[in-house]
């Protein structure tokens, strides 16, 4: 068995056990992009989150990012996102810096971002991540389409509130279909650890993302 097939049944192995887990989440999300003039685009992100063991909506997450590409593979964004809730709901302004490097059998990018968030009833709260990502053509070296690819991210969260700082790590294999080069769909997990919590704590998504590329 070659490489790559020890990537899909650890990918299908991994997705038996986390769902061994009382507690999960649904995250199903649609993202928009639009290339503009002069190496400018533009995305549009809605993301919703269900408590799938409690059968319960939580929020729904509207984002909208401008990004220039100030070099090869080097792109700047900002932009800002909306949390909906059926209580309330805040803002984020969003920074980020992604950095974009394609190796001999995969493709990797380097996300970094920071966001501050604006909410009435609560102090205000500042984060910086840091995301790695690794795609992986399933089929060759580079993929096409009606392919499918295994998307494999890691991205800590820290996190910063009045005097408390909180640490999180994300881990996110996903499977990736190519129906068309502007149109993707990934299914996979978004398992979240917080570090510096005690007693252990984790939560577990199961993530459906739908990308949409417009020239």
């Amino acid at each position: 068995m070659n490489i790559k097939g020890y990537i899909v049944i650890s990918f299908f192995l991994f997705v038996f056990l986390a769902n061994s887990q009382n507690n999960i989440g649904f995250l199903p999300s649609i993202n928009l992009n639009k290339s503009l003039k002069k190496d400018y685009s533009f995305n549009i992100k809605n993301e919703n989150r269900f408590d799938i063991s409690n059968n319960d909506y939580l929020i729904s997450d509207i984002s909208l990012i401008a990004a220039k590409k100030i070099a090869v593979n080097h792109i700047f964004a900002l932009g800002f996102l909306t949390r909906l809730n059926l209580d309330n709901s805040f803002y984020r302004s969003v920074q980020q810096y992604t950095l974009l490097k394609r190796y001999r059998r995969f493709r990797a990018g380097y996300r970094f971002l920071s966001d501050q968030t604006f909410e009435e009833s609560q102090l205000s709260q500042i984060r910086f991540r840091l995301r790695m990502t690794a795609e992986i053509p399933l089929n060759g070296q580079f993929l096409n389409e009606h392919e499918f690819y295994l998307k494999v991210g890691n991205e800590y969260l820290n996190s910063w509130e009045t005097n408390l700082y909180n640490l999180e790590t994300r881990i996110t294999p996903v499977l990736g279909y190519e129906i068309t080069v502007n149109n993707k769909l990934e299914f996979g997990l978004d398992y979240r650890i917080k570090l510096l919590s005690s007693p252990f704590q984790s939560t577990l998504w199961l993530n459906l993302s739908w990308y949409l590329k417009f020239k």
